[in-house]
C-alpha cells in the first residue's frame, strides 16, 4: 500500500484529526484517536476507503464468518488449552489405572522386624502361620523388602485371588501386634488414604462408624443406629424439588439434582420438602442411573403422577447405587425397587433354582443286598423309645442308600405355570410396549391404551389360569384307573416354554 500510494491520503486524512496522547511501549510515537466511528465515515465520503478496500481485496483469504452479513475473514483455529488440559487428566487417569491394576496382586507387611541375612520368604511364611494363624497354603511368587532402610515393609505378591482373601480374613489374628497388613497402593492413592484418613478418625472420635474403601478413594460413613430409609406410597407431588445431602462429601452415584417428569407440586410439598431438609433426608427418585428422568410411579385413567419414593438419610449416601421403576403391576401403583451396595460379596450357589428328588430304585440285585444289610440291624440298645426309634428308621435308610434303592436326583424347579402359553407372551409384550410409550410421551390417548391392554392382560391370564384349573379336575374325576390318574397327573406338570 506503501508502494502504491494509497496509504498516503490515508495518514493526511488521519492527521486532520486532534491527538489526544500517545501509545507508549514499543519506541514509537503512535497518535491515539477516540472518534473511530466518526473516522471511519468521513474517510468514506472523502473517497480515501476506497483504494484502501481495493488493497485490502488482494490478499489471500482463508475464509469468511457467516450470520452476521459482513463478509469477515476467518482466523484459523488454534488448540485450545483447555482441550488440552482434558487430554492430558485422562492420560493421568489411565497411567494411575493401569498402575493401580500392576500392584493389584501385591500385599504389603509392616511392621516385622528385620534380621541379618534373613529368608523375607520364610520369614512371611512364619508370620502366617504363627500370627495370622493360618493353616492354608499361600502361594508366593515374589516376597522382598521395599528399601534397603531397617524395618522396611515387606512386599509380597500373591497371584491368586482367593489366598490374597484368605489372608485378609486371617488379618483380624494380628490385632494387638506390631504387624499389619495392607495392600499396594499406589503413591497418589496413598495420599488420598492419609488425607480421607484424617477425617475418618474425626468421625470415630464422635461415636461414628467411618472405614475407608480404596476402590473408589472416599470415606464409608455409617452412623450405628441413627439412619433411615424411607419407602412407600407418600401421595404427594413434589415436582422436581428435594435437595441433596451430603455434608461429608462422600461419593455417590446418585445426581446432584434431581429430575422428574412430574412437575406438579400438591399442598402438602412444601411440608415434605421442609420435613426432608430439615432432618438431611434425600429423595432418590430422579437421581439414579434407573431413574435418570424420574418416571411416573402411578398411571391410571385420571393421570400419572409420581407418589412412590424412596428417602434415605445422609449416612446411607454411599450405600444407595441405584434406583428404578418396574414394568407391570396389578396396581396403578408400579413397583419401585432400590439397590443397595452393602460391600459384602453375594453368595453364589449352584443349586439355584435346583431341588433334590428322592427317588426309590427297586431291582433283584438291590433287594438281595437291601435283604443283607437289614441282618446287620441292631435293636434294642436305648432305653428311650424315641432315641430307639430314631436309631432304628437311620439304618433302615443307612441299609437302603447302600443297596442303591435310594437315589437323589436334582431336578430344576419349576418356576413358570403351565397354563402361561403364547397367547399370554405375546399380550404381555403388547402391554409393556404400551407402557413404554405413555411413559414417554404422557399423552392421553397412549395412557389409555396402556391401561386398556394392562386390564386385557390380567383379564388373559385369570381366564387361562380358570381354564387350566377346570380341565385339570375334569380329567382327574374321568379318571378310571390309576394309571389313568398319574397320566393327567401328569400332563399337568410340564413346564411351559413360555416365563412370566
Amino acid at each position: 500500500m506503501e508502494r502504491t500510494g494509497a496509504i498516503a491520503p490515508l495518514v493526511s486524512h488521519i492527521s486532520e484529526f486532534p491527538v489526544h496522547g500517545y501509545i507508549s511501549g514499543s519506541g514509537l510515537t503512535t497518535p491515539y484517536y477516540r472518534a473511530v466511528p466518526y473516522l471511519c465515515c468521513s474517510m468514506e465520503r472523502t473517497g480515501v476507503i476506497a483504494p484502501l478496500v481495493s488493497h485490502i481485496s488482494e490478499f489471500p483469504v482463508h475464509g469468511y464468518r457467516s450470520g452476521s452479513g459482513l463478509t469477515t475473514p476467518e482466523r484459523r483455529p488454534r488448540p485450545r488449552l483447555s482441550q488440552n488440559s482434558k487430554k492430558i487428566k485422562d492420560l493421568e487417569d489411565q497411567l494411575e489405572y493401569l498402575d493401580a491394576k500392576s500392584r493389584e496382586r501385591n500385599l504389603i507387611f509392616y511392621g516385622i522386624e528385620q534380621d541379618i541375612n534373613e529368608d523375607c520368604r520364610e520369614r512371611i511364611r512364619r508370620v502366617i502361620e504363627e500370627n495370622m494363624r493360618t493353616t492354608e497354603k499361600i502361594n508366593i511368587t515374589r516376597c522382598h523388602r521395599v528399601s534397603r532402610k531397617p524395618g522396611a515393609p515387606i512386599l509380597v505378591e500373591v497371584p491368586e485371588q482367593n489366598d490374597r482373601t484368605t489372608l485378609f480374613k486371617a488379618a483380624f489374628n494380628l490385632r494387638g501386634t506390631k504387624i499389619s497388613l495392607s495392600k499396594d497402593y499406589s503413591m497418589k492413592m496413598r495420599e488420598q488414604r492419609r488425607v480421607l484418613n484424617v477425617k475418618r478418625r474425626e468421625l470415630v472420635e464422635k461415636g461414628t462408624l467411618a472405614k475407608l474403601r480404596d476402590n473408589k478413594h472416599i470415606d464409608y460413613h455409617m452412623s450405628e443406629g441413627n439412619e433411615v430409609l424411607i419407602a412407600g406410597d407418600i401421595n404427594i407431588r413434589i415436582g422436581n424439588a428435594g435437595g441433596f445431602h451430603n455434608p461429608l462429601k462422600l461419593n455417590s452415584p446418585l445426581n446432584k439434582y434431581r429430575k422428574s417428569k412430574d412437575l406438579i407440586s400438591s399442598k402438602l410439598s412444601e411440608k415434605l420438602i421442609s420435613f426432608t431438609d430439615s432432618n438431611s433426608i434425600t429423595i432418590a427418585n430422579g437421581r439414579t442411573r434407573g431413574d435418570t428422568h424420574g418416571s411416573f410411579t402411578f398411571i391410571s385413567e385420571r393421570g400419572s403422577s409420581v407418589l412412590d419414593y424412596f428417602m434415605y438419610t445422609h449416612g446411607l449416601t454411599q450405600i444407595i447405587s441405584d434406583m428404578w421403576i418396574e414394568e407391570l403391576s396389578y396396581s396403578d401403583h408400579l413397583p419401585i425397587v432400590l439397590q443397595i451396595n452393602t460391600g459384602y460379596e453375594a453368595i453364589k450357589s449352584s443349586y439355584k433354582n435346583e431341588i433334590l428328588t428322592r427317588k426309590f430304585i427297586w431291582t433283584k440285585e438291590n433287594v438281595e443286598m437291601l435283604k443283607h444289610n437289614l441282618s446287620d440291624i441292631e435293636v434294642g440298645n436305648e432305653t428311650d423309645i424315641n432315641t430307639e426309634t430314631a436309631n432304628f428308621t437311620k439304618q433302615i435308610y443307612t441299609a437302603m442308600e447302600s443297596a442303591n434303592i435310594i437315589k437323589f436326583a436334582k431336578r430344576r424347579h419349576q418356576l413358570s405355570k403351565p397354563w402361561y402359553d403364547k397367547d399370554c407372551y405375546i399380550m404381555k409384550k403388547t402391554t409393556k410396549v404400551s407402557l413404554q410409550r405413555c411413559r414417554n410421551s404422557n399423552n392421553i390417548h397412549d395412557r389409555q391404551k396402556y391401561i386398556e391392554a394392562r386390564r386385557e392382560y390380567f383379564k388373559l391370564l385369570q381366564r387361562k389360569r380358570d381354564e387350566f384349573n377346570k380341565d385339570k379336575n375334569e380329567r382327574i374325576k374321568n379318571a378310571k384307573d390309576p394309571k389313568s390318574f398319574w397320566n393327567a397327573i401328569a400332563s399337568f406338570r410340564k413346564k411351559t416354554n413360555y416365563t412370566r
